[in-house]
């Protein structure tokens, strides 16, 4: 079977073994199916504090065993004011020590012998109902302390990666700011590079070439061809290096994209970062607050309580024992079926009644004070877990917020790049057309160089033979 405990009443349940081979959002939604709890108010944690997540299978987290159970959250009852009813099975005694007194009053007789030996069994059947509740509790309050360890457990885990994010996002902005100064420069030197740009003709051959076509849209493919085509019949000015650039983005967003990289490294200061780094700080605090984290006496409590379940598994045997005793006594009576020894058996038995009757209050007594226990952990721990929700749902905006900048500062760098690679653009394109030029007058002398040694080549062949 598949044990699940819920963290918030401290109820235990079970379900079918088949469910572990499946997945997280099958199980869910047996658990919606019979404790009636939206799949969205469930929250499955791992006793090392690891979600289950609802596309992961069930078996592969190593969880939901008897010594090991998955823990469930109810966030409907955690988000309400007012802690959940905590689950605790009553055991009705009925009459008992009604029909005890009853009992005492009744004469000395085998009748009253028998009478008082049934209700030492009752005694004795109810002490074990009794102990075996007080285990059970004992119990649960242990796994609910395991269940806000593994609650911690997953606070810790959301802190350590929140606390990662937050460096990055600090590593991120110091880069920018440590490049501000270059890239202050780069800003200068680009509506400068965009008119140089503007400048520089492309060749009408290069627009021509199948290597150039492929590079544009349909759309601006005709478009060039129609502009170079008016080229080569008038004297209209032939496209622009920025012309092609713009081929792939248009020119007003590169025009705009000097704007806005001015009005982003504008906000970018020491100042700023501090300002937004204390604003995380406090998140990070309220995830450290180990005021809220440690139930401080909660190990002793539980070892108070073991102290008393002790005290109740000695008072359950003495039930038991003195319960015994009445049955031998029963016996006794009805084999030797003399009335005379009615009066000093009754009267010896109704001590034995009293002290039944007397351990039987105090179990019922223990029983009820690990019940109140029970409780008061369970309104403890709902006080802690709506500060856990509490701190989460900070910690989640405050991740949307560290996630926005990042990606603004990811951007923002990116927006560089191409700012530097517009600045380098004229130099590249200059550089590559004088290696072309270059390359051309190789080419032009090697070919003629080719060409004379091949005819002096051909010479001396002719003249070897005529000399044979």
């Amino acid at each position: 079977m598949l044990v699940i405990f819920l963290g918030d009443v401290g109820h235990t349940t079970t379900f079918d073994i088949q469910l572990a081979m499946g997945s997280v959002s099958q199980l869910q939604a047996a658990i919606a199916t019979r404790l009636r709890i939206p799949v969205d108010k469930q929250v499955l944690l791992s006793s090392q504090g690891e979600t289950l997540q609802p596309s992961a299978r069930v078996a592969s987290f190593s969880t939901g065993t008897e010594t090991n159970p998955i823990f469930l959250f109810n966030k409907s009852n955690i988000e309400s004011v007012t802690p959940p009813v905590a689950t605790v099975h009553s055991t009705n005694d009925g009459k008992l020590l009604t029909q005890l007194d009853a009992s005492l009053r009744m004469r000395p007789s085998q009748e009253t012998v028998v009478r008082q030996a049934q209700l030492a069994s009752e005694f004795h059947r109810h002490a074990g109902e009794f102990y075996r509740s007080c285990c059970q509790l004992v119990q649960e309050q242990a796994l609910l302390q395991r269940a806000w360890k593994a609650v911690i457990a997953n606070l810790e885990q959301i802190g350590r990666a929140f606390s990662d994010r937050l460096q990055s996002l600090h590593d991120l902005y110091n880069e920018i700011l440590a490049s501000k100064v270059d890239y202050i420069e780069q800003l200068q030197q680009f509506d400068f590079s965009l008119s140089e740009l503007q400048k520089i003709s492309l060749p009408t051959v290069l627009l021509k070439s199948q290597e150039f076509s492929s590079l544009l849209s349909p759309t601006t493919k005709e478009s060039f061809e129609l502009i170079a085509s008016k080229t080569e019949a008038s004297s209209e000015k032939a496209i622009s290096l920025l012309d092609w650039i713009s081929a792939h983005d248009s020119k007003c967003h590169l025009e705009q994209l000097g704007v806005h990289c001015r009005k982003s490294l504008d906000q970018l200061s020491a100042s700023h970062l501090e300002e937004v780094m204390s604003k995380m700080a406090a998140v990070q605090e309220s995830l450290n607050n180990n005021d809220m984290k440690e139930v401080s006496g909660l190990d002793e409590r539980l070892h108070l309580l073991q102290e008393r379940l002790t005290r109740a598994a000695a008072l359950q045997q003495e039930q038991s024992d003195v319960s015994q005793g009445f049955q031998q006594n029963k016996m006794r009576a009805q084999s030797l079926r003399d009335p005379s020894v009615f009066p000093d058996l009754c009267a010896g038995l109704e001590g034995q009644l009293t002290m039944l009757a007397n351990n039987h209050s105090q179990l019922k007594e223990l029983r009820s004070r690990f019940a109140s226990a029970k409780r008061e952990l369970c309104a403890n721990l709902h006080t802690r877990l709506r500060w856990v929700m509490f701190v989460q749902k900070n910690v989640a905006d405050s991740d949307s917020n560290i996630l926005l900048r990042c990606e603004s500062l990811k951007k923002l760098k990116k927006r560089f790049d191409v700012i530097e690679q517009v600045n380098s653009a004229s130099r590249m394109f200059i550089v590559a057309t004088v290696e072309v030029v270059r390359r051309r007058h190789y080419n032009k002398h090697f070919i003629t160089v080719r060409s004379h040694t091949q005819n002096l080549s051909l010479e001396c062949s002719c003249a070897d033979y005529s000399v044979v």
